[in-house]
C-alpha cells in the first residue's frame, strides 16, 4: 500500500459554493486593476476611506415617527411597557395612530361587506335566470 499520497476529501455542495463566492469577492476589482490602484498609497487610501465612510453614512436608515409609534404599539401589546412609561406627546401620537387604524379597519370592513352583498346578489340573480330557486 502506498501511504505517501494524501487522500483527497470529497467536497460537499456547500463547500463548493463557499469557495466560489470566496474566489469572486476576494479578487481586486477590474477598476482597481485598470487604474493601477495601490492600496498602500496613502493619499488614495485616504480618499477611498472617505468615500467609503460617506457611502455608509448615506445608507443609514432613519427611523420615522410612524415607525417609532408602531414600535411603541408593539411593545404595549407585548406588555413590555405601559402607557405611563410614555411621554405626553407619544401618548397623543399613539391615540391618533389608533384612530387612523380604526378608521382604516372600518373602511376595509365596509368594502368587504359590500363585496359580499354584491356576490350574494349575483348568485341570486344567476339562480333566478336559470330557473332554479334556492
Amino acid at each position: 500500500m502506498n501511504n505517501s499520497l494524501i487522500p483527497l476529501k470529497d467536497r460537499n455542495i456547500f463547500e463548493k459554493i463557499r469557495d466560489f463566492f470566496h474566489r469572486i469577492f476576494n479578487k481586486k476589482s477590474e477598476f482597481a486593476l485598470e487604474n493601477n490602484y495601490n492600496p498602500n498609497n496613502t493619499i488614495e487610501t485616504e480618499k477611498f476611506e472617505i468615500q467609503k465612510s460617506n457611502f455608509i453614512d448615506n445608507i443609514k436608515i432613519e427611523e420615522t415617527r410612524e415607525d417609532k409609534l408602531k414600535k411603541l404599539q408593539r411593545q404595549i401589546r407585548e406588555k413590555r411597557i405601559t402607557e405611563r412609561d410614555l411621554s405626553v406627546q407619544d401618548r397623543e401620537d399613539l391615540r391618533e395612530m389608533y384612530k387612523l387604524q380604526i378608521e382604516q379597519l372600518k373602511r376595509n370592513i365596509k368594502e368587504k361587506q359590500s363585496a359580499i352583498v354584491k356576490e350574494k346578489y349575483e348568485i341570486k340573480r344567476k339562480s333566478h335566470s336559470t330557473g332554479s330557486v334556492t
